[in-house]
């Protein structure tokens, strides 16, 4: 149900951020780089890929609709679909906590060694090392706490069952049901209605998280300062090379041209 995604892609952050810390030489050779993508691909595809697969196995049905929220993947609630679905989200954000605390701890501890080891490496400045801890410790903070809470209110609801056989979990499974929001909203618990409407809200949360740590930077203003040159320069030009052509315009084609896109600028 809920995406490793997100976490997998914290984690190869992380990951990618201790290597740099400890490690007292940057990557140079061709063999080197080749290695860390290849690790880093590995990283953040083989948990999707997987979870993919593994969801297949306590998927009792296609999916559910839910009025006002939309699609909802179904899970079959039973140990082995805590294990293989919601569990996966909360061992990777534990695993990116983990290797953030011990970056963490290598500039607390070495702090003039370990920023000098980043910042061997190109376009990582101090400042966004921070902000990619900061998003680890986010991610961990929204998705961890999320999916322990489906599953106790899963087995305080009880909505666990027994997983009896693979004939029996997929017993009806080209039935895809729809819940009017009349249905679910009433006879829901407030529990249950809180894993459904928090569903719907992760991604758009871990949207402005992102944002919030990147988009609002003085790199990222910067870059949108740039932007506004170049399109600034962009419409003068365009309205220089107009005002040029409506004096040397033979046609009325032409002019109508360098009017249209005189008002474009």
């Amino acid at each position: 149900m809920n995406t490793v995604a997100i976490p997998a892609a914290v984690l190869c952050i992380t990951h990618r951020l201790h290597a740099m810390a400890s490690n007292e030489n940057p990557i140079l050779s061709t063999a080197q780089k080749r290695r860390a993508v290849t690790i880093d691909l590995f990283i953040g595809l083989t948990p999707p890929i997987l979870e993919l697969l593994l969801h297949f196995v306590v998927q009792g049905h296609r999916f559910d609709i839910y009025e006002d929220v939309g699609c909802f993947p179904h899970v079959y609630q039973s140990w082995v679909g805590y294990a293989l679905v919601y569990f996966p989200p909360i061992a990777l954000c534990l695993a990116s906590a983990a290797y953030a605390a011990l970056v963490i701890r290598a500039i607390r501890v070495k702090r003039n060694e370990t920023l000098a080891r980043l910042a061997q490496y190109v376009d990582l400045t101090h400042g966004r090392s921070n902000r990619l801890l900061y998003i680890s410790f986010l991610v961990f903070l929204t998705v961890t706490p999320f999916n322990v809470f489906i599953i106790v209110t899963s087995a305080s609801d009880g909505q666990t069952q027994p997983y009896r056989s693979w004939t029996t979990v997929h017993a009806d499974f080209s039935k895809v049901d729809s819940i009017p929001s009349s249905i679910w909203r009433a006879t829901y618990s407030t529990a249950r209605q809180t894993v459904v409407e928090l569903y719907t809200w992760m991604p758009i949360t871990h949207a402005f998280i992102f944002f919030a740590t990147f988009g609002i930077s003085s790199e990222s203003r910067r870059q949108y300062a740039s932007l506004i040159n170049y399109l600034s320069d962009l419409s003068r030009n365009v309205r220089m090379r107009c005002k040029a052509g409506l004096g040397r315009a033979g046609g009325s084609s032409d002019v109508d041209m360098c009017v249209f896109l005189c008002s474009l600028a």
